[in-house]
């Protein structure tokens, strides 16, 4: 009963919160800039580059501003003369530190008007972090050629995931040294190390994984977080490890060039290499760690003399669990063909010789699963190519003032549901598109912006969806965006916002803005930018 209730109130989020068209930043949008006074005085911009976290003056660091850049010197000073009033995005750089837009945060707008505008100007950089350490034995020797593994708690297409940073290899001493690091939340991991092969009689031990707080593998590494600037010391001591080979062959393709790797069932983006004999379909892990993995094998017509020998479409690809706690042999993976996918388009509202080829692209459900974009086949044909089964979302932007009204895959409605392609499914994607897309003009509490905004669109019959994100300079703005009714939030960072989870977005919808739009009609909001 406790698991249904969950379940209705995710649906309930879903429902609060709608879902968003896809258009994405093709469609169009103009910034309007608050006017300059009209005058033909020009000014001298100067200020100071400092340190966002000591507040220290920064030399020799570069600051770009309109059509030129200077070093700031040993003040941190810089200046730029015969400066036209107006609004100007100025940038700062230097090795060591990260600006504003490195660490997403929003970008700073200068109005200059006056000579008091032009003045004291303050820029900041954020200094790196570092993250050091040492890895030893059980007898506490260190260890060369360790793997080390950083990854990084970040916000991806709104969803909040870990993706590996950084990696490095401990030298003779087990030292290892990781800089150009920002703030956040991070996962260390030491390992695994198979002992060298072709070494003659001498034998070298294995090395199994150690986690930052002693986890024994990946998926078990506690969260750490690191400050700006921050100096941290990690030290592990690793354990011997039994590793094992695993081996199998091909089937299902012919005269196929193919890759093959192991993805760890605890963290997808570890992976192993493998070996594929030439002119063979057999292949080969000689030392594989404990534990559940993804074989995956990608597969391609080879390249011979500057000639592509036999079909270049479509690839072929194959994929299977194996568990691994000793040697294992004999594996058969089958292969199977990718899929090209035609898409039909019907053009309501297209004038005599005008054709309509909206912009679509398949993005998977599975945050890890494949995408499979929009291409044109060899007769011209819009068409999704590279396509393995799984389940999409259509993302559906405007192009040209065309978009998506409907969207139909073996009968079903998928511009508003999941697109499942299953293994060898055959049909055609059929798209109805429109050209009657309504303008909305859209301005910005607050006299003049300081910085950029960022807002999220959400198209109230779309659900499920993440939504729209467009950005804008300024404090008003429009663009082209299809009939109906839609819910729009105004942040001034995204940096770190889930957005396309509906709970977390939840507390913010009672800020949204809600507006309709009827066929090439016109609309205005006014909108609340939340500040994070």
């Amino acid at each position: 009963m406790a698991a249904a209730n969950q379940t209705a109130a995710r649906a309930a989020a879903v429902r609060v919160i709608g879902a968003v068209v896809l258009f994405s930043s093709v469609m169009l949008a103009q910034i309007v800039n608050s006017p300059a006074p009209l005058t033909s005085d020009k000014y001298t911009v100067s200020g100071t580059v400092v340190n966002a976290v000591t507040g220290e003056p920064i030399r020799h660091a570069l600051v770009t501003f309109q059509e030129g850049a200077v070093l700031t010197d040993q003040t941190g000073h810089f200046e730029f003369p015969a400066v036209a009033p107006g609004t100007y995005w100025p940038s700062v750089r230097k090795p060591g530190f990260f600006s504003r837009d490195e660490l997403g945060k929003p970008r700073q707008l200068l109005h200059i008007r006056t000579a008091d505008d032009a003045a004291g100007i303050v820029l900041q950089l954020t200094p790196e972090a570092v993250i050091y350490g040492q890895v030893v034995d059980k007898n506490g020797e260190p260890v060369e050629r360790v793997p080390i593994r950083l990854e990084m708690s970040r916000v991806q297409q709104g969803l909040r995931r870990r993706v590996e940073l950084n990696s490095k290899t401990t030298d003779s001493d087990g030292a290892y040294r990781i800089a150009n690091l920002r703030p956040g939340t991070y996962y260390l991991c030491a390992g695994p190390l198979p002992a060298p092969r072709n070494r003659g009689a001498a034998v070298l031990p294995s090395y199994g994984v150690s986690c930052y707080e002693g986890a024994m593998d990946v998926s078990g590494a506690a969260a750490f977080k690191v400050t700006a600037g921050q100096q941290m010391e990690m030290n592990f001591s690793v354990r011997e490890q039994k590793f094992f080979r695993v081996s199998g062959s091909m089937s299902g393709g012919a005269n196929l060039n193919c890759s093959v790797q192991l993805a760890s069932a605890a963290d997808p983006t570890w992976t192993i290499g493998g070996e594929v004999k030439e002119g063979s379909t057999a292949f080969e892990f000689p030392q594989v760690p404990l534990g559940t993995y993804r074989l995956e094998a990608n597969c391609q017509a080879p390249v011979i003399g500057g000639q592509l020998i036999g079909s270049p479409s479509p690839l072929w690809f194959g994929v299977q669990t194996v568990v691994v706690s000793s040697d294992m042999s004999g594996i058969t993976l089958a292969l199977s063909p990718e899929l090209s996918i035609p898409i039909s388009v019907e053009a309501e509202g297209a004038k005599p010789g005008e054709r309509a080829i909206p912009w679509v692209r398949a993005r998977s459900v599975n945050p890890l699963g494949d995408d499979g974009a929009t291409t044109t086949s060899a007769d011209g044909t819009p068409a999704f190519m590279r396509v393995r089964p799984g389940r999409y979302w259509l993302d559906v932007p405007i192009r040209g003032g065309w978009y998506v009204a409907s969207a139909r895959w073996q009968g079903a409605d998928v511009l508003h549901g999941e697109m499942e392609v299953q293994d060898g499914q055959t049909g055609t994607l059929e798209i109805t598109a429109r050209n009657d897309a309504g303008q909305l003009a859209m301005s910005f509490s607050g006299a003049e912006r300081e910085s950029s905004v960022d807002l999220l669109i959400y198209a109230d019959e779309l659900l499920g969806r993440a939504p729209q994100i467009m950005q804008f300079g300024g404090n008003k703005g429009w663009m082209l965006i299809p009939p109906g009714s839609y819910s729009i939030l105004a942040f001034d960072t995204l940096d770190g916002l889930q957005y396309a989870n509906p709970e977390v977005m939840s507390e913010y919808m009672a800020h949204a803005a809600h507006v309709t739009l009827a066929p090439n009609g016109q609309a205005s909001v006014l909108l609340d930018v939340i500040t994070r």
